[in-house]
């Protein structure tokens, strides 16, 4: 869930909360996280935004891709 108290930081980047993304992970078990940093990435296989994950190629295998991205 999206709270005001999400979109308080200075910034438009924010990390999918731990809890949050354990309890999705257990249904979807994500491979890839296309949109996070080096500190924050919660797959094996992660993009961060100097990479741009939308310009990647994701590999011809199947993954499940967590995406969380907030329009302000």
């Amino acid at each position: 869930m999206i709270t005001k108290g999400l979109m308080s930081s200075n910034t438009p980047e924010w990390a999918t909360p731990k809890a949050f993304f354990e309890e999705l992970d257990k249904e979807f078990h994500f491979t890839l996280d296309p949109c996070s940093t080096k500190e924050n990435h919660k797959c094996s296989m992660y993009f961060t935004k100097e990479q741009d994950g939308l310009k990647q190629s994701w590999g011809g295998t199947e993954f499940t891709v967590i995406v969380l991205m907030v329009e302000r």
